[in-house]
């Protein structure tokens, strides 16, 4: 039995989803985000071909979510960074 492409993506998407949230408090912010935009994207490119539309709002919003978190992840970083060298503003 051969497997899709489609297919394939839904369980990889799924099996990162799975991962972020299973290994949350060990993961930095930014790979947990990481995972789950990843694995929200390939939910949706599967929901998207099966025309499922329920699930793949939830994963657009999902996704548009963890990449809001990984640009202030990264902001805060950034600033941080800034700050430890003296930098003004």
């Amino acid at each position: 039995m051969a497997i899709s492409l489609t297919d394939a993506a839904g369980w990889v998407g799924m099996a990162m989803l799975l991962a972020g949230y299973a290994w949350r408090r060990k993961l930095p912010g930014q790979a947990y985000n990481g995972l789950n935009v990843v694995g929200a994207v390939l939910l949706v490119v599967v929901c998207v071909a099966r025309e499922v539309w329920p699930p793949a709002v939830l994963n657009v919003i999902w996704a548009v979510i963890g990449l809001r978190d990984m640009v202030c992840l990264a902001r805060r970083a950034r600033c941080a960074a800034r700050d430890a060298q003296g930098v003004v503003r």
